[in-house]
């Protein structure tokens, strides 16, 4: 089951991110996949990333 897009579409592809060891800003849980190949910042990280669980119940802004 993948991420839906704004619009109700069809799912995004999904990317195997396993191998990079991201885990949640929220709840640090392992994330495996994402709709989108994250790139790695100047800092060393990859930023604020989101479990799908944790993402669902963000505010929208």
């Amino acid at each position: 089951m993948g991420f839906d897009n704004q619009q109700g579409g069809s799912p995004k592809q999904l990317h195997n991110v396993s191998s990079l060891g991201i885990t949640c800003t929220e709840c640090q849980n392992p994330i495996t996949e994402l709709p989108f190949e994250p790139n790695k910042r100047q800092d060393g990280t990859y930023g604020k990333i989101y479990c799908r669980e944790c993402l669902k119940n963000r505010p929208r802004r």
